[in-house]
């Protein structure tokens, strides 16, 4: 049988291209790649191969194989003591968001107001629960009357103040109710804004509330509970 060596070392290959997630994944991609032209005399070498004896052939090719199969073994042991050192990494990762969590920003219960394009956005907030009240001010026209009048519209939003990067699932909303009223006369609704704040009043008497169960993924990391954060006791059936 011929000596391969100094072919195969000619033969085009890639460098091991390695994709790292730390604490996540890890993989590596090379080839092998047999090209007319480019390896300086394969097809001389696959000539005088072809002209061995077949089940030569097949004996030094199970051999290769064999070899080549040891080494992936040994790499894949490996890629073992990666997933173990992976695993201790992702939970070490997990371990500094939750040190690391930043509370949200809140008002401590105290409405704020302000200015917005057509009217005015009335807010409140704790570190558990926020309120949003936006009233904007526009002319409906009024077909009986064939006049156009001040219209008020009063949309609230009620919702988690919650904390990023924590276990809700993508795209679950936050928001616990929402709702738009429209008034013609000013006082009404501003009444109904009063009204509001008052029906909402029993969520902003404490500045770090406890976190109904529903709710406690938001404000959790990985299942643990961040600092800061208590939860309602769970009820009794």
């Amino acid at each position: 049988m011929l000596n391969l060596e100094k072919y195969v070392d000619q033969i085009p290959k890639t460098d091991p291209r390695i994709s790292l997630d730390e604490g996540g994944s890890l993989s590596i991609n090379s080839y092998i790649r047999l090209t007319p032209g480019k390896c300086s005399g394969l097809t001389e070498i696959l000539s005088e191969l072809s002209a061995e004896g077949l089940e030569s052939l097949k004996t030094e090719r199970l051999k290769s194989v064999s070899a080549e199969k040891t080494i992936a073994a040994e790499i894949a042991e490996s890629f073992s003591r990666w997933t173990h050192q992976a695993a201790a990494s992702a939970i070490l990762q997990s371990a500094v968001e939750i040190a690391t969590a930043e509370m949200p920003s809140h008002s401590k219960n105290k409405w704020e107001t302000k200015s917005a394009l057509g009217g005015v956005v009335h807010s409140v907030s704790n570190q558990v629960y926020e309120m949003i009240i936006e009233v904007c001010v526009s002319e409906k026209y009024f077909r009986a009357s064939c006049l156009k009048l001040p219209e008020w519209a009063v949309t609230y939003h009620f919702r988690i103040n919650e904390v990023p990067s924590t276990d809700r699932a993508y795209n679950q909303s936050s928001i616990i109710d929402a709702q738009q009223k429209k008034f013609t006369g000013k006082e009404r609704a501003e009444k109904y804004v009063e009204n509001l704040k008052a029906q909402y009043a029993r969520y902003f008497t404490e500045e770090a509330p406890p976190v109904p169960q529903k709710y406690a993924h938001f404000f959790s990391i990985m299942g643990v509970l961040l600092p800061g954060y208590r939860l309602e006791p769970a009820e009794a059936y």
